[in-house]
C-alpha cells in the first residue's frame, strides 16, 4: 500500500511539476497581436498587429508593419512597414516565401522574400482581407474578403483560379484547404461551407454547433477538419462523410484552434466571458480528454499556433502581446 501511495505521488509531481506548460519568453506590441506564423524551415516567427480605436478614434500605433522574430531567443530581427491597416500573414509550405493581406480596401496581396524580406510579387484584391491561407502544396492561395468571396489563386502563374462569391465569410473566420488541395472550408456563422477549388461548387454544409463558428482548420492527416465556436465546444468533422465525429466541450468561447504537425494534439485558445482571461487548451484528439488548461493572457487570444516540431505553443492577444510557451511534455 505504501509503494502504491508513494507512486501515485510522484505522478502527481510529474503532472504538476514536469509535465507543465511554461512560458518561455514574452514579445510585447504597441497594439494587439492578430496574426502570427512560424517559419516551417528556421526558427523565426513573423507576427503584425491590428489596429486600434479609442473613443471611435483609429489609433496607428503599429498597424501595417511585419514583425521578424528569433523564435529561440525572443530577439527582434527585424520590423518593416507592409501594409496601412491590420495584416494576416501566412508563411508558403516550403517557408521560401510568406505573404500578408491588409484589412482595408483595395490594398495588394504582398508576397516576401523569407530570407532577405523584400518584395517579390503583388496580386491586387479589392475588398479587405479577412483570412488567408496557403494548399499544402504551395501552388495555390485563397484569399477571403470582405467582399463575401473567396478568391482561389495559382501562384505560380499570379492568375485567379475561381471566385466562390456569397461564401458568408465574416472577420471572425478562417479559411483552410484540404490536405489534397482539392477543397477549401470556410464559415458562414454556424454553418462549415465545403467547395471545390476549380469550380467553386459548394459540395458540402456541415452544421451542429449552436452558435458562430470563428474558427476552422484541417487536421495534418487530411481526413478531420476541427472548428471552434462560440457555443464553448470544438467539433471534429469526417471530411469524407461530414459526419460530426467528437464534440469537446470547453465552457467559453474558442477563439483560436491549431493542430500539431502529428494531427493528435490540438491547441485551443479560449474565453470565458466577454473580457475573460484567454487561457489555452491542450487536447488529446484521439480521446478528446482535455491535457492542459491555463491562463495564458489578461485578454482574449486572437491567434494560436504550434511550432513546426510540435514542442511550442505560440499565443498572440488582445493584451498587446505575444508569448511562446514550452509544451515539449505534453504528449
Amino acid at each position: 500500500m505504501k509503494k502504491l501511495m508513494f507512486v501515485l505521488f510522484l505522478l502527481f509531481v510529474y503532472f504538476n511539476i514536469f509535465a507543465q506548460e511554461r512560458l518561455l519568453f514574452t514579445l510585447n506590441h504597441n497594439n494587439p497581436v492578430l496574426s502570427v506564423d512560424y517559419s516551417p524551415i528556421s526558427n523565426v516567427i513573423i507576427t503584425a498587429a491590428k489596429s486600434s480605436c479609442r473613443y471611435g478614434i483609429e489609433v496607428p500605433c503599429c498597424h501595417g508593419r511585419i514583425y521578424i522574430w528569433d523564435a529561440m531567443t525572443g530577439r527582434l530581427i527585424r520590423d518593416f512597414a507592409a501594409h496601412s491597416d491590420s495584416i494576416y500573414l501566412s508563411y508558403s509550405p516550403d517557408g521560401r516565401y510568406f505573404v500578408s493581406g491588409a484589412r482595408s480596401s483595395r490594398e495588394d496581396i504582398k508576397f516576401w522574400d523569407s530570407d532577405t524580406y523584400q518584395l517579390v510579387h503583388t496580386i491586387t484584391e479589392e475588398g479587405r482581407v479577412e483570412a488567408l491561407a496557403y494548399s499544402n502544396d504551395g501552388r495555390y492561395i485563397a484569399i477571403g474578403s470582405s467582399l463575401k468571396n473567396i478568391q482561389i489563386w495559382d501562384i505560380e502563374t499570379r492568375t485567379l483560379l475561381t471566385t466562390i462569391p456569397e461564401s458568408g465569410l465574416w472577420m471572425q473566420s478562417e479559411i483552410s484547404f484540404s490536405r489534397d488541395g482539392r477543397a477549401v472550408f470556410s464559415t458562414s456563422g454556424r454553418v462549415i461551407n465545403i467547395w471545390n477549388v476549380e469550380t467553386g461548387r459548394l459540395l458540402r454544409r456541415l452544421t451542429g454547433h449552436s452558435r458562430d463558428i470563428w474558427r476552422v482548420t484541417t487536421n495534418p492527416n487530411g481526413l478531420h477538419i476541427a472548428s471552434g465556436s462560440q457555443d464553448g465546444t470544438i467539433k471534429i468533422w469526417d471530411i469524407d462523410t461530414g459526419n460530426n465525429l467528437q464534440t469537446i466541450n470547453l465552457s467559453g468561447t474558442v477563439t483560436a484552434i491549431t493542430y500539431r504537425y502529428d494531427g493528435k494534439i490540438i491547441a485551443a485558445a479560449v474565453q470565458d466571458g466577454y473580457a475573460g482571461i484567454g487561457q489555452v487548451c491542450i487536447i488529446d484528439t484521439d480521446t478528446g480528454r482535455i491535457l492542459r488548461r491555463f491562463n495564458a493572457h489578461e485578454y482574449q487570444i486572437l491567434t494560436i499556433k504550434f511550432s513546426p516540431d510540435g514542442t511550442r505553443v505560440i499565443t498572440g492577444s488582445n493584451d498587446r502581446t505575444l508569448k511562446v510557451w514550452d509544451v515539449s511534455n505534453i504528449n
